[in-house]
């Protein structure tokens, strides 16, 4: 199979680099548009069955200069970062600051939160790449929530009226976990989530977005990944 090698002149926009699914490249691109920040999406394409093959990232991997080469990437001109959260982290400190906090105390909450979303992440993600039983997977992924959903209480963000990037992260977790079938218990059991959740379907930052046929219908795991569904 051949590829076409990434052309790095981007005119000025930034570079996102992920897999051609939603997975961890989502909530950087929802902020990424939130922001308003001009970007070109690198999107590799994982091979069909049997073999999953991951040359298209594999033969680009070690040339593009990242100091710890892995997806997602961000390149800013000579500037370059990988790790997702390093990634939003980035993103909000040049373009909106504010989205990590404004106070000390804010800043050290927004920090502990990437780690409490990031592991929660995990919970519910690796059981659909490891196992085939849907089920399990829903569970894990009520249980990953339940902390989350607690903290938020009936704020508006997880940093109360202030909107942060782990937002983002969050909310493309329950995207997922609506197309995986937890939709009607996490409802059930998790209300303030379902305003929440809706609250980021009716931003207008995000609404051209979401209207882009470029993202519709995306996976939201990689194809060898026995359990899988796609987004809207």
């Amino acid at each position: 199979v051949a590829f076409t090698k990434f052309n790095m002149d981007s005119h000025g926009e930034i570079i996102i680099g992920y897999w051609n699914i939603r997975g961890l490249g989502r909530p950087i691109l929802l902020l990424a548009e939130y922001l308003k920040v001009p970007h070109e999406y690198k999107a590799y394409e994982e091979g069909d069955a049997p073999e999953f093959s991951k040359d298209s990232w594999l033969i680009e991997k070690n040339s593009l200069g990242l100091a710890f080469p892995n997806l997602p990437f961000l390149i800013d001109g000579e500037y370059k970062l990988t790790e997702s959260f390093a990634i939003m982290d980035y993103l909000a400190r040049k373009f909106k600051p504010e989205l990590l906090g404004e106070t000390t105390e804010e800043q050290s909450t927004v920090a502990m939160l990437v780690g409490v979303v990031a592991h929660a992440k995990r919970e519910c993600a690796t059981p659909c790449y490891t196992q085939s039983d849907v089920n399990l997977v829903v569970d894990k992924t009520i249980d990953a929530l339940e902390s989350i959903s607690s903290y938020l209480a009936d704020k508006t963000y997880l940093l109360g009226d202030k909107l942060t990037h782990v937002d983002f992260f969050v909310f493309e977790m329950l995207e997922a976990a609506f197309a995986l079938g937890a939709k009607q218990k996490i409802e059930e059991k998790y209300p303030n989530f379902v305003e929440y959740h809706k609250r980021f379907r009716e931003m207008d930052e995000l609404k051209i977005f979401y209207e882009n046929e470029k993202y519709k219908n995306q996976l939201f795991n990689m194809k060898s990944a026995p359990i899988n569904a796609k987004g809207e």
